[in-house]
């Protein structure tokens, strides 16, 4: 293709962008993204390419220029978006059914939280943008070897497990990270959370964000989740923050727990192979065979009055 067809076809999209009325309005929130995403990719780095293997074209600067500009008009609007759902979100006047519906409305119809995929999708922008406007914190800590590097849990697996809890339940996510999970369990379902983080900064960050948002319900132990008191928790979560001898000393510790309340544990990632190896746990799915499934685990005796008994008294 000629410089002048290319000059043309990059010309007649970052136009289009701009007539795009939909990307003004602070609602449309996946749709600008989008667009934020095509403007970086087919027009910025585009051009970029094309100065790299030839003398810079002054028609090709001038545009670019023109192509940053909205680059930055599109995202100070999300900037904005996100500051103003944080002030919502601290004056308390939603509930958290509408607080659920708010978020969800600025994503596209098709969305679907329901889907068991892998990655992370635009939900999880929206969120990152309210809850991580200033620079994360990086590991101060060395980790022990079956210790999990720390990785977000998708936003979509967080809205489903807010769905499976009863309002009265005390969700104790271990592994909290940077307070996704505690924080927006709190935000949507209105329930009691810890998070247990290990390392100091993710720690001093999910404290600072809590602060932030005046959430008095929602606390954070910097702590080996091998020594933490469960004496409260009704409901764990686990995105596989450890493994092997590390994640059944926990679960050991769950065990007695057990003894004391029925308990619930959801899983997310790899952990959820070795939950459904423990004889006192039944998994509410009928097998475990995707990592990227939210699943849920029942404390025996708990689980005994959701289950039927077989001809032979054996429950399964």
């Amino acid at each position: 293709m000629s410089s002048d067809l290319i000059f043309l076809e990059i010309s007649q999209d970052l136009q289009s962008a701009k007539d795009d009325q939909r990307l003004y309005n602070p609602i449309n929130f996946e749709t600008r993204v989008r667009a934020i995403d095509f403007i970086d990719f087919h027009i910025i780095n585009r051009i970029d390419i094309i100065h790299q293997n030839s003398t810079p074209n002054p028609d090709f600067t001038r545009i670019r220029r023109s192509a940053e500009e909205l680059k930055e008009q599109l995202e100070a609007i999300n900037r904005a978006l996100f500051a103003h759902l944080r002030e919502t979100i601290k004056s308390k006047k939603l509930y958290p059914s509408e607080l659920n519906e708010l978020l969800i409305s600025h994503l596209d119809n098709a969305y679907n939280r329901e889907a068991d995929q892998p990655g992370y999708d635009y939900l999880d922008e929206l969120i990152n943008g309210i809850l991580c406007e200033s620079t994360l914190p990086e590991p101060t800590i060395v980790r022990e070897p079956e210790m999990v590097f720390y990785q977000q849990t998708p936003a979509r697996i967080i809205f489903k497990l807010a769905e499976m809890l009863q309002v009265d339940e005390v969700l104790y996510d271990l592994g909290s990270g940077l307070g996704h999970v505690p924080i927006l369990i709190n935000l949507l379902n209105g329930n009691k959370t810890v998070g247990v983080e290990f390392e100091p900064a993710y720690h001093r960050y999910a404290v600072g964000k809590a602060t932030q948002l005046k959430l008095n319900d929602v606390l954070f132990i910097n702590e080996d989740a091998r020594k933490v008191d469960y004496t409260n928790g009704t409901v764990f979560y686990l995105y596989t923050p450890f493994e092997g001898n590390i994640l059944q000393e926990v679960l050991d510790k769950l065990k007695q727990e057990s003894f004391q309340k029925p308990i619930r544990i959801f899983t997310y990632g790899p952990c959820s192979f070795q939950l459904a190896k423990q004889s006192w746990l039944i998994c509410s799915d009928t097998k475990v065979k995707d990592i990227y499934k939210l699943y849920e685990f029942r404390s025996y005796r708990d689980h005994r009055k959701f289950i039927e008994v077989t001809p032979k008294g054996r429950y399964f």
